[in-house]
């Protein structure tokens, strides 16, 4: 659509991404397995059941013959406390859209008894359900996001503002960047010092076929390795969450005003009518000393732009 159009899910390509909730209640003895273990259970199912594909994405997931999307949703410093995401292919009219929405909540249905299965195979004896709510017990949002192509068409300040945006963006960035780069170049330098060093012993061993007074030594400086490489790769990851945390959100902030200003106007009324007519209501008790209030909806309070851009450096 042009910046001129109005909003129409009629037009153009629109899909659906929905979060589902895993719940899982131990029987008496039992434990609990973290999210992330739930989802390595679904996806072994998953690959004996369906056909799919794993997705060359920074999430990970597979893509369904449908063209659908499964991944794990976590932050990266909590992957344990993580949620099944699951995305409709790209659609070009809302009852098609719904029709796979469907189709991937009959999938999940079928795999939940080959997930309860391996769970207690692996010592996780319990009820497991998969839920779909706007909201649990303890505060949590879990919501349906509707995804539009929509075309924006800057003027000549806009683009000009954009360049230097991302100029400036890209000089920021550039030191922490080429700081993640050198690490990582290490942690596979170390690695294969590690592996050539590996052969090399067990290659002396095979000969001789007996202890040499090296062996002492080389898995001593093979252990040494090995820290180091589990230290860089941990720096390595907090240089990312700290670019998401820090770096990343202001990016976008700054970048989001120069977007999609005609829209930001249509949006507004579509969201405060979308509340009022499709609300699924909401008894809010997550905030101390007010007692419980009735809200239309549990996710309204977690918009908190009408349109905003995400800058994602792994796209």
């Amino acid at each position: 659509m042009t910046e001129g159009a109005r909003l129409s899910p009629r037009k153009g390509v629109l899909g659906l991404e929905t979060e589902y909730a895993f719940v899982f209640t131990p029987e008496v003895g039992s434990s609990a397995p973290v999210q992330e273990r739930i989802f390595e259970a679904l996806s072994e199912v998953l690959k004996g059941q369906c056909t799919c594909q794993d997705a060359a994405y920074r999430k990970g997931g597979f893509f369904l013959a449908n063209g659908g999307l499964l991944h794990y949703e976590a932050e990266a410093d909590a992957l344990h406390r993580g949620l099944l995401e699951m995305a409709t292919p790209e659609c070009s009219t809302v009852r098609e859209a719904l029709a796979h929405h469907r189709a991937q909540e009959l999938v999940i249905a079928r795999l939940l008894p080959g997930i309860r299965e391996r769970l207690t195979k692996s010592s996780f004896a319990g009820t497991l359900v998969i839920g779909k709510a706007s909201s649990d017990y303890q505060g949590h949002t879990f919501g349906t996001h509707e995804n539009y192509l929509v075309e924006d068409r800057p003027g000549p300040v806009r683009l000009a503002a954009l360049g230097l945006w991302i100029v400036v963006f890209q000089l920021v960035r550039l030191p922490l960047t080429l700081l993640y780069t050198g690490l990582t170049v290490l942690a596979l330098v170390l690695f294969g010092l590690v592996f050539a060093t590996t052969m090399a012993v067990a290659l002396g061993q095979a000969i001789r076929r007996r202890p040499t007074g090296d062996e002492a030594v080389e898995p001593a400086m093979v252990r040494w390795l090995d820290r180091a490489i589990k230290g860089l790769v941990t720096v390595a990851g907090r240089l990312q969450i700290l670019e998401h945390r820090y770096l990343l959100p202001p990016a976008s902030r700054l970048v989001s005003p120069l977007l999609f200003h005609r829209f930001r106007d249509e949006l507004v009324t579509f969201l405060v009518t979308r509340l009022v007519f499709t609300g699924p209501g909401w008894l809010r008790t997550d905030r101390p000393g007010e007692g419980a209030r009735f809200v239309l909806s549990p996710k309204a309070s977690a918009i908190g732009e009408v349109a905003q851009v995400y800058c994602d450096p792994a796209r």
